[in-house]
């Protein structure tokens, strides 16, 4: 050890061994804490509950979306179709990959245009002269096309000035949304409004077929078209979809309305009373046969009007379909008696196509 180096005295105040914990008592405050930043954890979103019963409500599970078909067990075969001919159809389908139509074989194809015309066609739209363009017999697949898109849109379509308030119609459900129920009654650039309730609308289908459609109001400036039903159970009991046979076929429901007053009285309280008889079933009306020739002239009874033509009953198991232009069909109404009709054609199916050159109308 050096001299002059001066000595360091030990520390009195702490102890040399580990520190012991100091005691304090009772009434002492406790020393703080050293900080330390908090980590604020995220806030658990409170678990929203029903209404109604007040627990916690569960996200309701992915229904499996169902898959369309689009087959017509009824239909021909397509070993029958042959490529390059002609046929007619009605426009069953619209969306993202293209327009689908039903020309009366066992599927429906797909009508080969341009992607720019696809928004412009509707569900229920008829279609005439299609061209096949290419079967394919192992996966069971066809496509048409249209020689001129727009003179086939153009001949499907009525002009909205045509259209007469009170008149009968045909349509098919084409839009369903927020704002209403949409019906394509052949109107151009227009869609029918179908008023109805909507717990009643909710249970239409697209692409279903409602008959009887009443014009209500006709808005030309606003292009808007209000249509009402009278038997709304029946159009929604019974659903029928769109299809070529419901299109062009003979329309079973457009028989004349029934006019209110010749229905019999409701019985009272004393014809109650009485035992009621039975009811003797009345014979069968035998259907005669209809043997037309082209060229013969008949006469027959309005029965509907649609984008089609003027349906007449000429009393036989088949009606006939009454071609006139669109100024001359607006003239006609259902019940009137037209005289004067040239039969111009006799379909496979028994159907007749009439003409008239100077026509007798009779209300």
């Amino acid at each position: 050890m050096e001299k002059g180096a001066s000595r360091r005295r030990p520390s009195r105040g702490r102890p040399k061994g580990p520190a012991e914990s100091a005691r304090r008592s009772s009434s002492a405050p406790a020393a703080r804490p050293r900080w330390e930043p908090k980590v604020q954890e995220p806030e658990a979103k409170p678990r929203r509950r029903a209404a109604s019963t007040g627990r916690t409500a569960r996200r309701p599970r992915p229904t499996p979306t169902r898959k369309m078909d689009w087959g017509h067990p009824q239909g021909k075969k397509f070993e029958e179709l042959k490529v390059d001919s002609k046929v007619d159809g009605v426009v069953v389908n619209t969306g993202d990959y293209g327009v689908f139509a039903d020309i009366g074989f066992e599927q429906n194809v797909i009508l080969a245009i341009p992607r720019r015309f696809w928004r412009r066609f509707r569900r229920g739209d008829v279609l005439e002269d299609l061209q096949v363009l290419s079967v394919d017999l192992k996966l069971r697949r066809a496509s048409v096309t249209l020689q001129d898109v727009e003179q086939a849109l153009i001949a499907g379509r009525v002009p909205l000035e045509e259209l007469q308030e009170g008149n009968y119609l045909n349509g098919v459900v084409d839009t369903k949304n927020q704002y209403g129920i949409f019906v394509n009654i052949g109107v151009d650039r227009c869609h029918g409004r179908l008023q109805l309730p909507r717990a009643i609308g909710s249970r239409l289908l697209r692409g279903q077929v409602v008959r009887d459609l009443c014009i209500a109001t006709v808005d030309v400036e606003r292009k808007r078209v209000r249509l009402i039903v009278d038997d709304v159970e029946a159009a929604i009991e019974d659903p029928e979809m769109v299809s070529l046979r419901a299109m062009t076929s003979d329309p079973e429901s457009s028989d004349p309305k029934v006019d209110p007053a010749s229905h019999p009285a409701p019985p009272t309280s004393k014809d109650a009373e009485k035992p009621k008889e039975k009811l003797k079933e009345k014979p069968k009306e035998e259907v005669r046969e209809q043997h037309l020739e082209v060229g013969e002239l008949v006469d027959g009874i309005v029965v509907a009007i649609n984008a089609k033509g003027v349906w007449v009953d000429i009393g036989g198991p088949q009606r006939g379909l009454l071609e006139v232009s669109a100024e001359l069909k607006s003239e006609f109404q259902r019940g009137d008696s037209v005289q004067g009709m040239r039969v111009e054609e006799v379909t496979a199916e028994g159907m007749p196509i009439l003409s008239m050159d100077n026509p007798e109308l009779e209300v």
